[in-house]
């Protein structure tokens, strides 16, 4: 779920990557749409406040999203379903790695 691909502390410190990768999963074509609706309203602990650092991190979250369009439009197209954790990994677990921090908001739903 969006909330806890982006957050930070007690809650998700003792995920494993397969922990983070199987949120993707709750619902595989939602899930990632979630995150590229939620991810540029999130300040990036990372970031520490430095708004150079925070762009930077955006622009790494964003490219990794589009490689996880790309994943996806390959499984879809060809019906390679067994790259959905290589897709797990682009559009979920490296954009929630990225942009880790304590939302202060509930995460919209996509408007897409």
């Amino acid at each position: 779920s969006p909330p806890q691909v982006f957050a930070a502390g007690e809650e998700t410190a003792h995920m494993t990557l397969v922990d983070k990768s199987d949120l993707f999963f709750h619902d595989y074509s939602l899930a990632p749409l979630f995150v590229q609706e939620n991810y540029l309203h999130i300040t990036p602990a990372a970031a520490g406040g430095d708004l150079k650092k925070h762009l930077i991190l955006l622009s790494r979250t964003a490219d990794s999203i589009c490689d996880g369009d790309l994943v996806d439009r390959r499984i879809r197209s060809s019906q390679t379903w067994s790259l959905l954790p290589t897709q797990a990994i682009y559009a979920s677990v490296i954009p929630g790695e990225l942009m880790k921090s304590y939302m202060s908001v509930f995460p919209n739903f996509p408007s897409w």
